[in-house]
């Protein structure tokens, strides 16, 4: 992304077409103009969504369909995410005009919450990906060494250890060593 993009909407398994139709209505509304879909119960040219648009068309024409979070993200720099759902967990706070202009805002179906996705905020962060794949890593080493010795407390524990992980703004050497300290820890 350049200095001067806008902020990409990210709408992960948006369930209803008027939903969709909102939302591109709303971007137009404030000058946005990507939207990204990912996994959708709709088409974005679903005449309800164009309905629900009204004259924000062009939206909805050009969005793009994903059809994992993963690959809507893989080219973004930054990601911030909502839910609405209420947890009380320490997050990083970053307002909107110092996070401009590299920024994709994700809004993500709640049933489970939101699912790890990180912001990145150091001069050379480590991509995204490669901190999904050590966090891919540290949980198989976790289950594999029998880490989790009350099954129902590990999707809480699990999202407590990505938590920490994501709000460090790990770097890609940071990333690496981490990754080279678990392979030692294993060996």
């Amino acid at each position: 992304m350049n200095n001067k993009a806008a902020p990409i909407i990210i709408l992960v398994r948006p369930q209803l077409p008027e939903n969709g139709g909102a939302v591109a209505r709303a971007m137009r509304n404030f000058g946005l103009k990507t939207l990204r879909l990912v996994a959708p119960l709709f088409s974005p040219l679903d005449p309800k969504a164009m309905a629900m648009a009204a004259g924000a068309d062009p939206i909805l024409e050009e969005a793009t369909v994903y059809a994992t979070l993963d690959e809507a993200i893989a080219d973004l720099p930054y990601v911030y995410g909502t839910c609405a759902a209420q947890r009380h967990m320490v997050k990083r706070y970053a307002p909107v005009r110092e996070a401009m202009p590299e920024i994709a805002a994700c809004w993500h179906q709640t049933q489970g919450g939101f699912k790890g996705k990180l912001h990145l905020g150091e001069s050379i962060p480590a991509p995204a990906a490669q901190i999904q794949e050590f966090l891919v890593a540290l949980e198989h080493t976790l289950d594999a060494k029998g880490f989790w010795r009350i099954n129902h407390k590990k999707p809480i524990m699990w999202r407590n250890l990505q938590n920490i992980f994501t709000r460090m703004d790990l770097t890609e050497q940071e990333v690496r060593t981490l990754r080279g300290m678990i392979k030692a820890l294993c060996s």
